[in-house]
C-alpha cells in the first residue's frame, strides 16, 4: 500500500537518498529541512519539500496542519534531521550542547507529539528515529553527540511501549559511519586552543583519522534498511546496517566497557 510519509533532515544524506527511493516507490513524500533551497532537486522525484525548523514548535504545528489538511492521514514519520560535533565534554559550552539536544533530542520528540494524535486516530503507524552506533559505543570528543543519541535510544524504547496499545511501530536504526557532510567534516582544530589541556590528544585523535580512515557506508544502505522497515509488518525494534558499528556494539556488548577504553586508549 502506498503511504504517505514524512522524512525530517531531507535536504542531503540519508534524508536525501530515503525521500528519493521512497517516492521512486510510489509513496507520497514530504521532505523537511530548515534549507528550503537545499530540497529543490527533490521535486523532480515527486517529493514535496517544506521549510522545517524541528526547534519551532509554531512551524511544526503549522506544517503538520498543512500535511494532513492534504493527505488526511500521516502513515509514516523518520526522524533525521540531526548534527553533531568534535569538541571535548569539559569545554564545550553548555549553550552549545543545549543547541545540540535541541535539534536531535527534543526537535525529534516535538514533531513526533505533533505527528501522534492522526496515528493514535487511525491505529496504525510507523515512526523511525534515526540514531547512531555512537549511541550505544561512545567516542572520544563525540561525547554530547552521542548523549544526544543515547536520549534517542531511551526515548524510543519508551514510544514503543507507550503506542504498542494503538499499533504504531517505533524502530531505531543505528548506522555506523555514513558517507555524508557529516561524516566527511574534518576534525578541526583551528577553533581549539593551544593551550588547552586537550590540545595533544586532539591532535593524536585527528592524525589516528587520517592514517586510519574508518569504513564508511553509503547513505543508500542505510535508506534500503529504512525501506525494510516500512515494508515489514513486524519489524524488529532495532537496526544496525553497518559493519562496523555491528564490530562496535558486539565488542561493547561481550567484551564491556573497560576493553573498548582499552582499545581506543592504546591507539593514542
Amino acid at each position: 500500500m502506498k503511504k504517505v510519509i514524512l522524512i525530517t533532515g531531507a535536504s542531503a544524506g540519508i534524508g536525501k537518498h530515503t525521500a528519493i527511493q521512497l517516492a521512486q516507490q510510489g509513496h507520497t513524500i514530504y521532505g523537511l529541512a530548515r534549507s528550503i533551497e537545499l530540497m529543490d532537486e527533490l521535486k523532480a522525484f515527486g517529493i514535496n519539500p517544506i521549510q522545517l525548523d524541528v526547534t519551532s514548535p509554531q512551524n511544526i504545528k503549522q506544517v503538520i496542519k498543512e500535511i494532513l489538511t492534504k493527505e488526511s492521514r500521516i502513515d509514516v514519520l523518520i526522524n533525521n534531521a540531526g548534527y553533531g560535533f568534535y569538541e571535548s565534554m569539559e569545554e564545550c559550552s553548555i549553550e552549545k550542547a543545549k543547541e545540540l539536544f535541541d535539534v536531535n533530542v527534543f526537535g525529534l520528540m516535538q514533531i513526533t507529539q505533533e505527528v501522534l494524535p492522526t496515528m493514535r486516530n487511525a491505529n496504525a503507524g510507523t515512526i523511525i528515529n534515526l540514531s547512531s552506533v555512537v549511541g550505544k559505543v561512545p567516542f572520544l570528543f563525540m561525547g554530547w553527540y552521542s548523549a544526544s543519541k543515547f536520549a534517542v535510544e531511551g526515548l524510543s524504547d519508551a514510544l514503543r511501549l507507550e503506542l504498542k496499545a494503538f499499533n504504531i511501530k517505533v524502530v531505531v536504526v543505528e548506522p555506523g559511519r555514513v558517507t555524508s557532510k557529516f561524516g566527511d567534516t574534518a576534525l578541526s582544530l583551528s577553533n581549539m586552543d593551544s593551550a588547552s589541556p586537550y590540545y595533544k590528544k586532539m591532535i593524536d585523535f585527528q592524525k589516528l583519522i587520517e592514517d586510519n580512515p574508518l569504513p564508511s557506508s553509503s547513505p543508500d544502505s542505510i535508506s534500503n534498511t529504512i525501506i525494510k522497515i516500512i515494508n515489514s509488518s513486524n519489524p524488529k525494534t532495532r537496526y544496525c546496517p553497518n559493519f562496523d558499528g555491528k564490530i562496535a556494539i558486539f565488542f561493547k556488548k561481550w567484551f564491556g566497557d573497560k576493553f573498548i577504553d582499552f582499545v581506543i586508549g592504546s591507539r593514542l
